[in-house]
């Protein structure tokens, strides 16, 4: 990687997660995070004029520096270094049905910030003035904290909210964020003292994809509603797996999770994934300290109310957390790591097991510069390459599609198909 001295190839190769930390890691303020309208996401954006090919950006770049490389005796290829796994939920009522699968990670939050473990956390909310962004911002109250429960399922970038860590009088902080957002930011704290002091513990939610803000214009199409008529969005709720809300001043739309126009086809399907989610390595967050999914078993899923599961990476969390148990803040039932992976099968194998194989095809003559450090010992059946090939040669017509200027021409058949290809990569 020696020739290249900044992030803009990153950009180039479409393998920008869009995390922004780059942004807020750069010294000379020569990085910058523009929206990509033709594909709804977010993508750094670097000055070459005034770079200074100081080469920090490429230190905290996830899709550059994802390793599932072993730093302990307990260790999974598929989740990286781990300690212990549980199925959990909030033992308030509230939380625990009004959360996207549980409440545990906001129960955590509050348990650390009464406990005087944090002093705020870094959590997301959906922007006041146009719920379509989501935004990171750091909560410091047990009202801000429950405020912000819920998934946000759409782009967010970190670059302005570790800026205000790294300049604050902050201390330490507990961080949410997806896998990308985590692994950048551990990078960043690796380089940066300052960072590094004020960042204690890192939470990941398992992630698949995360959509682009294109997949709501679409929905909002077939609602034949103005994405600015929306006052408030809710991606999860109201018990499990939950309902997307949709509110305006005149009505609500309530959509079942699994509806077409939720997660079961537009907000999961290619056209509005970004394609660096494609590409991405880490479903769990390998440098998190816990990892946090739904509990896609069948033994919890007939609890409506909704249980997680998680993977303790860090054995002081791991304290905290039984802890909370002990204290009624949580139920908490052991689980092993095999039910934690099965439960995570489509996600975690598809990210870990062939994010080799989809590299090779998709990105060319850069291919070596990405997930270097990914152990990948599996075996890629014959069948399985052709299913990849063909799913590869569809993102490959994606990305030179403009999706904004086609969202008002499409219909639910096109992506209905589009999201069929999804079964390709699993």
């Amino acid at each position: 990687m020696s020739e290249f001295k900044n992030v803009s190839f990153v950009s180039d190769d479409n393998m920008c997660t869009g995390c922004g930390v780059c942004v807020a890691v750069c010294p000379h303020d020569v990085i910058s995070m523009l929206v990509d309208e033709a594909k709804g996401v977010y993508q750094s954006n670097v000055n070459l004029e005034t770079c200074t090919d100081c080469t920090i950006c490429l230190k905290s770049c996830p899709p550059l520096t994802w390793s599932n490389e072993p730093k302990t005796q307990i260790y999974n290829e598929m989740v990286g270094d781990y300690v212990a796994g549980y199925a959990t939920y909030s033992n308030d009522e509230y939380i625990r049905r009004d959360s996207a699968s549980g409440g545990f990670i906001t129960t955590l939050l509050l348990y650390l910030l009464e406990k005087g473990l944090i002093q705020g956390a870094v959590v997301t909310k959906r922007d006041e003035n146009n719920p379509l962004i989501s935004k990171p911002f750091i909560a410091t109250t047990k009202e801000e904290i429950i405020n912000a429960k819920g998934s946000k399922y759409s782009p967010v970038k970190f670059d302005e909210i570790l800026h205000d860590i790294i300049e604050g009088d902050y201390e330490n902080l507990a961080v949410v964020g997806l896998p990308c957002h985590i692994e950048g930011v551990a990078r960043a704290a690796q380089k940066s003292k300052k960072l590094s002091k004020k960042i204690k513990y890192k939470i990941s939610i398992v992630c698949g994809q995360a959509p682009s803000f294109l997949g709501y214009e679409y929905i909002a199409k077939k609602f034949e509603i103005e994405t600015n008529k929306i006052t408030e969005l809710k991606n999860r709720g109201d018990g499990w797996p939950g309902y997307m809300e949709i509110q305006l001043d005149s009505k609500n739309i309530k959509v079942p999770y699994g509806s077409k126009y939720s997660m079961g086809t537009v907000l999961s399907s290619p056209l509005f994934t970004p394609l660096a989610c494609q590409m991405c390595a880490d479903a769990v967050g390998f440098n998190a300290d816990v990892s946090v999914s739904d509990a896609w078993l069948e033994k919890y899923m007939d609890d409506k109310q909704g249980v997680n599961l998680i993977l303790t990476k860090n054995r002081e969390l791991d304290e905290i957390i039984k802890q909370m148990g002990r204290d009624d803040y949580i139920t908490l039932i052991d689980e092993n790591i095999n039910e934690f992976i099965k439960a995570n099968k489509s996600v975690i194998h598809n990210k870990s097991k062939f994010n080799n194989y989809r590299l090779d095809k998709f990105i060319g003559p850069n291919r070596e510069l990405y997930s270097q450090k990914m152990l990948n010992n599996y075996h890629v059946s014959f069948t399985q390459k052709i299913k990849l090939i063909i799913f590869t040669w569809h993102l490959k017509i994606i990305k030179k599609l403009d999706i904004k200027k086609i969202v008002p021409k499409l219909n639910d058949k096109v992506l209905f198909y589009l999201k069929a290809l999804n079964l390709l990569k699993r």
